[in-house]
């Protein structure tokens, strides 16, 4: 009987760490409304989860890549050319003339 009553007891406290898991991971309004763990909200966070994802990259020289690897390397360069110290210093406002290749649209 002890054995089963703790047994519930941690399956309680495993649920809910599920249930929060997935509250963090959806960041929606609608679960401190009360819905929780729906497949409204599984299917919610996957589709965000694939739309933050960069899968392509298109290169200085108009190539798009869509290695990861490859993806690294260019996001790295450019913020260490971005943010390297330069020679030219100009006077007035900041000038920070870099343009970051273009994602291509995400296909659902």
């Amino acid at each position: 009987m002890k054995l089963e009553c703790r047994l519930r007891k941690e399956l309680d406290i495993t649920l809910d760490q599920i249930a929060t898991m997935w509250f963090q991971k959806a960041r929606v309004d609608e679960i401190r409304d009360g819905d929780r763990n729906t497949k409204y909200f599984h299917t919610s966070t996957i589709i965000r989860r694939r739309f933050n994802r960069v899968d392509t990259l298109m290169s200085d020289t108009g190539d798009w890549c869509s290695n990861q690897d490859e993806i690294k390397t260019m996001i790295m360069a450019h913020f260490k050319q971005l943010f390297s110290p330069s020679d030219e210093v100009e006077a007035g406002p900041l000038n920070i003339a870099t343009e970051f290749p273009r994602m291509e649209p995400a296909n659902f």
